[in-house]
């Protein structure tokens, strides 16, 4: 019998601990950052704020984002204004999970930080994060409201809430490609659903003189060769695999599977076509700007790509828009409750406040839209549709913060230059999925972390050099690769993910 569960008996995995008294707010600092001190006492929003302000401090992946200090200086008189005793700061590193887990380790204070699906128990394990789940249930309304069970399982950990992931649609989410519609529309190209239709699209491109793929991750074409659950790994290298309909949630090597191999064959196959360039130079080797400037007729995406790409090709190439498409999307799998979150450093003592932070973000469309969009007239504007525009907006003005960490579907704005036809097939895009049983797992890699590494680095060495079809002879490379997975303690890392996985079912 499938294991599929039903959404309300995933919540029965949950043993809520009980409400504890409010840790004090602590001074921080590090990093360049103002932090405040004092104590609180007041929960904001409908109380008026006593006491003094604390400052938290969020760190964040990469470079800030255009205008941020007057962003955050109107952030900051709106919490004020609704009565919050908080202001928030940001913190942007490189190097994202290395750093964050020295800063960590130095006793930097970090109150909001980036947390993702794939290395969540890692860094619970390490003592980055800190649980959350009383905090969120007592002062998280807007949060509670709207955040499914399977996706509150997603941020957990061993029945713990550490992370809010962000709300998007999630059934294989990660497995869908960007083409140009536009271009499809002008080639009398019929409507993408197979490899073949998608093949027809492909060879026009390469007839026109584009290059038709790249960005080589394989993961858009896991719904046709391997519609699997993978527990590790990210991006398309992952090591193992657990197929939905095994009855028995055996955790298999995916690397040795004839469902890679006739992966490897295709993208061999499609290299020699030319629908995988051999020289990629013409657009920097770099995907995304080569799909954006018109020289890439097919990426990789996720459900949510389309919405972070659509204005910087319109701007690039007045009249172009963009498809997204999963192939063979007829059956459909949720294999996990979210990606991206927002978490509480453990270094926090200010847990309840920066909990109140996230709810504020989902506590209104104007919220959402000053946290995630700017200042209305300054930084954007709304058509007449409720739509983004940055017609008349200086470009150094764009402020395009990191949404895909926040996102919530509820609360989005999309781009003035995407469908509404599109827009309704994102927000309805989990309905009819089947939700498995392996939704919230996460591996705990304490009693073999060095094997789970090598694992990952041997993958990370050949697996590209297969995925893009540049091996000649890629069953001896295959094998190779498979001789080197076990010798880096790829059976180890399978005992251990499976007796992990058979306590998470059971």
């Amino acid at each position: 019998m499938k294991k599929i569960f039903s959404l309300c008996l995933l919540m029965l995995v949950f043993a809520l601990a009980a409400c504890a008294n409010d840790p004090a707010p602590a001074a921080g600092g590090g990093g360049g950052a103002a932090t405040g001190g004092g104590t609180t006492a007041a929960t904001g929003g409908d109380t008026a704020a006593t006491g003094d302000v604390v400052t938290l401090r969020a760190v964040f992946p990469g470079d800030p984002p255009n205008d941020e200090a007057n962003v955050l200086a109107e952030v900051n008189r709106r919490l004020l204004e609704d009565g919050y005793n908080f202001q928030i700061n940001t913190v942007f590193v490189q190097d994202y999970w290395q750093n964050i887990a020295l800063m960590i380790a130095g006793g930097e204070i970090v109150d909001v930080a980036w947390a993702h699906e794939s290395t969540i128990a890692d860094l619970r394990g390490r003592g980055v994060y800190q649980p959350i789940d009383e905090y969120v249930d007592q002062y998280a309304p807007n949060i509670m409201a709207k955040m499914p069970d399977f996706v509150r399982m997603q941020g957990s950990v061993d029945g713990r809430l550490y992370a809010i992931p962000r709300m998007i649609p999630m059934a294989q989410y990660n497995w869908l490609w960007n083409i140009r519609g536009d271009l499809r529309e002008a080639w009398g190209v019929p409507e993408i659903r197979t490899l073949e239709d998608l093949e027809v699209y492909l060879q026009r491109a390469l007839d026109e003189g584009m290059t038709p793929t790249a960005d080589h991750q394989g993961r858009p074409l896991y719904p046709v060769f391997a519609q699997f659950f993978f527990p590790m790994g990210d991006n398309g290298r992952y090591p193992l695999f657990v197929d939905p309909n095994d009855s028995s949630a055996t955790v298999q090597s995916f690397f040795e599977s004839e469902n890679w191999m006739n992966l490897v064959r295709n993208q061999r196959r499609w290299r020699e076509i030319g629908f995988i360039a051999e020289d990629e130079s013409h657009f920097g080797g770099n995907a995304n700007e080569g799909f954006l400037f018109g020289a890439v007729a097919a990426v990789p995406s996720n459900t949510n790509s389309i919405f972070e790409r659509i204005d910087s090709l319109v701007n690039n190439i007045p009249g172009a828009w963009i498809e997204s498409i999963m192939l063979n999307p007829e059956r459909r799998y949720v294999f996990q409750g979210g990606d991206n979150m927002l978490a509480v450093g453990s270094t926090s003592s200010n847990v309840r406040e920066a909990v109140q932070f996230m709810d504020w973000i989902r506590a209104s469309h104007e919220n959402y839209d000053l946290w995630s969009h700017g200042i209305e007239g300054v930084n954007y504007n709304l058509n007449a549709a409720g739509a983004i525009s940055f017609e008349g907006i200086d470009a150094n003005m764009v402020y395009n913060p990191r949404t895909w960490m926040w996102n919530d579907m509820d609360l989005a704005r999309f781009s003035a230059n995407v469908s509404q036809e599109m827009i309704d097939y994102k927000i309805h895009w989990d309905d009819g999925a089947i939700v498995t049983p392996f939704v919230g797992f996460t591996i705990d890699q304490s009693g073999f972390a060095s094997e789970f590494a090598q694992v990952l680095a041997v993958t990370d060495e050949y697996f590209s050099i297969l995925v893009a079809g540049m091996a000649p002879n890629y069953e001896a490379v295959n094998e190779e690769f498979i001789t080197q997975l076990y010798a880096a303690g790829l059976q180890t890392v399978i005992d251990n993910i499976q007796a992990q996985l058979n306590d998470f079912l059971n």
